[in-house]
């Protein structure tokens, strides 16, 4: 079994949707400008920056030494990073509250059936931005993934309206 951890620092974003024709920004606003970060998020999400990545690989509960440029070396940069709108799951037609929430991100990924590790078969793939995407190894991608672990830096970042139309803030 091949587990391979990355972490640097990220964003976590929250977002609440509502349809336009029931949002009234200023009721928003006056009702939840000190407590966004209480309501109950519609959608979560994640972004990690590659220039500031590490990575950890284990390999049927034994360590594996990791090259120096391991990340640079296996990365494979793909199109523009998805827009605002569709990074926290926002339908065209809503208004979408969102706020973030900078930190350290760290993911795990495991590939169940694979027993030697080849750095040759890693891709960790990135959007032009520097903004980390997804991992492959030997084509395949991972049977399990997640984000296991957060630690916030600084405080929350918000409340930001994005409506119909609006891609970024």
């Amino acid at each position: 079994m091949l587990t391979i951890n990355i972490w640097g620092r990220g964003k976590e974003y929250y977002a609440v949707f509502y349809p336009l024709g029931s949002f009234d920004e200023d009721n928003f606003m006056n009702n939840h400008s000190e407590d966004y970060m209480d309501l109950e998020a519609d959608n979560m999400d994640v972004e990690v920056w590659g220039n500031v990545m590490d990575i950890g690989i284990n390999l049927n509960d034994e360590e594996v030494g990791v090259e120096k440029d391991l990340i640079a070396n296996t990365s494979i940069i793909k199109g523009n990073e998805l827009n605002l709108r569709q990074n926290i799951d926002a339908d065209d037609d809503n208004v979408a509250v969102y706020w973030n929430h900078p930190g350290i991100v760290e993911y795990e990924f495991i590939w169940n059936n694979v027993d030697e590790f080849d750095s040759s078969k890693l891709e960790i793939h990135f959007f032009e931005e520097d903004v980390f995407d997804y991992m492959t190894y030997g084509g395949e991608e991972a049977n399990e993934y997640s984000v296991i672990n957060f630690e916030p830096k600084y405080g929350y970042e918000g409340p930001q309206i994005l409506y119909p139309g609006d891609e970024t803030s």
